[in-house]
């Protein structure tokens, strides 16, 4: 029984770790780009984007990727980059 109980809290806190979002280190108008939004980054408050225009982030290039689009958001930094190197 003991043995069941472990194994049930651990499968438990692996599900729970595997389902934090990655961490890119860059923040888009305050908001920290992660894998949950790196590809609709549009709809943080602050983007706008032109006919066209496009914003994602790719991680497996380092890139962030923006065609006609502009950043402002009161008090906060358009982009930031924490700690993406190569960026």
């Amino acid at each position: 029984m003991k043995t069941r109980i472990t194994t049930i809290i651990l499968a438990l806190l692996a599900l729970a770790t595997g389902a934090q979002a990655e961490d890119y280190g860059i923040e888009i108008a305050g908001v920290e780009v992660t894998s949950d939004n790196k590809d609709n980054l549009a709809s943080i408050d602050g983007v706008s984007v032109g006919t066209g225009g496009r914003i994602y982030y790719s991680p497996s290039k380092s890139t962030l990727y923006l065609r006609n689009v502009s950043i402002y958001k009161s008090g906060k930094i358009g982009i930031y980059n924490e700690s993406c190197p190569n960026l």
